[in-house]
């Protein structure tokens, strides 16, 4: 249950954040708030469509999550569900939330910072060096345990063109020099070898694209 509400509340703080960054903010409706306090009305639409309840009066939206919101700081308060003034169909309908501007702001410094911008394996020439054990990628030189797994795979998967797939059995006697003699034994190397170059290319350009895939049987260099 405490995940559930924990990815709510992550939700909804969202929808505040980014609803107050566009400046849709306006004074607050609650006497003699000033500028202090200021007010978000979020279309019950939006709420819905991400999990919240709203038309139940006595629902989550209002019991768990906005008090839970209240002790992050930045909410001083909401209201029910209403209607905008002059609106007769009743088909527009919203939630007010009065919000902590300076509390707010701050917030969204934080997840300014928090954010960092994953690299795509596409944007970059790749390029292989086996005599150096290096892979160059873009700018960035990736250099492989000499005459280890890591390197004989990328040895094996280079005489291949990006895309190719190649059976693992050919990738194991190109490393190994041998043909597989235990199956399991032998393509759980390959596949242990795979992650460990994965994750190599992954911690050092932070990225998340795999470098190579190991699907059933075959091999694909995807870059």
């Amino acid at each position: 249950m405490e995940d559930i509400i924990d990815r709510a509340i992550e939700t909804l703080s969202e929808i505040l954040l980014n609803d107050y960054a566009r400046g849709n903010a306006k004074k607050s409706s609650i006497l003699g708030a000033g500028d202090n306090v200021k007010e978000l009305n979020i279309d019950t639409k939006i709420m819905r469509s991400c999990g919240f309840d709203v038309d139940e009066p006595n629902g989550r939206l209002f019991n768990l999550y906005c008090p839970r919101l209240k002790r992050e700081g930045f909410l001083e308060g909401f209201s029910g569900v209403s209607h905008p003034l002059g609106d007769l169909s009743g088909e527009h309908k919203y939630v007010s939330f009065f919000i902590n501007p300076k509390k707010l702001e701050e917030k969204l410094k934080e997840n300014k910072k928090e954010i960092k911008v994953k690299i795509s394996l596409n944007n970059g020439k790749i390029e292989f060096d086996d005599n150096s054990a290096t892979i160059k990628i873009g700018e960035t030189s990736i250099v492989l345990p000499p005459f280890k797994n890591e390197h004989s795979l990328c040895r094996a998967m280079f005489e291949h063109l990006k895309g190719e797939p190649v059976d693992w059995s050919i990738v194991y006697e190109r490393m190994e020099d041998i043909e597989p003699r235990n199956k399991i034994k032998d393509r759980k190397k390959i596949y242990d070898t795979v992650e460990a170059l994965n994750s190599r290319v992954k911690k050092l350009l932070d990225t998340e694209d795999n470098f190579i895939i190991l699907k059933e049987n075959t091999l694909i260099r995807n870059y």
